[in-house]
């Protein structure tokens, strides 16, 4: 029988072993549009547990992105490079579950760091802006003077006012 497995990406938020029953706690990587979610995997029986319980902490501490999806009958955990390694196992349940408070307290650190990297990057981009807004101002005055030791209707004074409006045309461009 298929399990019912949420499809995103998660992160380890705990793991534990107690004798071969493998206890694993999950949590989807929060978006603003999603809402939270956890899910816990109770495994018992589990062969190999050491390699599964090392790559569970091996992923959390990492703060690693987990897949879990099913294949062959068995539910696999998959890295962002690509790792896998299969829980083999008796008999493997499904809680689906809403974080508790140290995980979204998890999700408001990643929230706020996310944030904040994009206020730099948008602080930055803004800087740019504005030198490239200078430097279309500067390039206009100096069209205009060179325009204005050209005599009305010659074709340079044509070439410059055309040059002059386009200029005009991607300063307003970059102020909307």
């Amino acid at each position: 029988m298929p399990l019912d497995l949420p499809g995103h990406e998660h992160t380890v938020s705990a793991a534990a072993l107690e004798g071969d029953n493998l206890f694993v706690r999950l949590i989807a990587d929060f978006h603003v549009a999603t809402e939270a979610a956890a899910f816990e995997l109770h495994v018992s029986k589990i062969e190999d547990a050491s390699a599964v319980v090392a790559y569970l902490h091996r992923a959390k501490e990492a703060n690693e992105y987990l897949y879990v999806f099913e294949r062959d009958q068995f539910v696999v955990l998959s890295d962002e490079s690509g790792d896998e390694i299969e829980l083999k196992a008796e008999a493997i349940r499904i809680k689906l579950d809403k974080p508790n408070a140290a995980e979204l307290g998890q999700f408001l650190s990643r929230a706020r760091e996310a944030y904040e990297q994009e206020f730099k990057a948008s602080s930055a981009a803004l800087i740019r802006l504005r030198a490239v807004q200078e430097l279309i101002a500067e390039q206009i005055r100096r069209l205009e003077v060179k325009a204005a030791s050209h005599e009305p209707g010659s074709t340079a004074a044509v070439l410059y006012a055309q040059q002059i409006q386009f200029l005009h045309r991607i300063h307003g461009a970059t102020e909307a």
